[in-house]
C-alpha cells in the first residue's frame, strides 16, 4: 500500500549520472520504500526521438512526504512526472502526463480523462493536484 510515482529524465539534456543518484537519495529521504529504473528508447532507423531514463519510486502512505518530493522534482529542469498512482488492493491512477496517456490503452486513457474532467481525481487528491498545477 502506498503511492507509486514514475519520473522521466531526458537523457539528451542530462548526461550527468550524478543527477540520478541525487534524485534517488532525495526519494529515500522523503519516504521511498524501493525504486527501479529502466531506459526507454523510441525512434526510427538511426534517429531517436525519445531517449529517457524512467525512474519508478514506491512511497509510503504519507502524502506530506510525497508532496515534498514532488516539489523537489518540479524544481529540477527536464525531469518530468509521468504518472502518480495509489496502490491499495487496486491500482488507482491519480495523475498521468500527456506522453503517458498516449502510451496507455485507449479505454483506460478515456476513463482517466473523463474522471479528470468530472473532478473526481481532484477532490480525492487535492494536495497533489495543487502541486502539479503550479507553474
Amino acid at each position: 500500500m502506498g503511492y507509486f510515482l514514475e519520473l522521466s529524465i531526458n537523457l539528451k539534456k542530462h548526461t550527468n549520472s550524478g543527477l540520478k543518484k541525487d534524485i534517488i537519495d532525495k526519494a529515500y529521504d522523503y519516504g521511498c520504500e524501493y525504486h527501479s529504473n529502466m531506459y526507454e528508447f523510441s525512434g526510427r532507423r538511426k534517429l531517436f526521438y525519445r531517449n529517457h531514463l524512467v525512474l519508478s519510486c514506491h512511497f509510503t502512505d504519507n502524502i506530506e512526504l510525497l508532496c515534498k518530493f514532488i516539489r523537489f522534482i518540479k524544481s529540477l529542469k527536464s525531469i518530468y512526472i509521468e504518472n502518480i498512482s495509489y496502490e491499495d488492493v487496486t491500482y488507482k491512477l491519480i495523475y498521468a502526463s500527456k506522453t503517458y496517456l498516449n502510451l496507455m490503452q485507449k479505454e483506460f486513457a478515456i476513463k482517466y480523462i473523463n474522471d479528470k474532467k468530472n473532478g473526481l481525481l481532484q477532490e480525492k487528491n487535492p494536495l497533489i493536484f495543487s502541486l502539479l498545477n503550479k507553474a
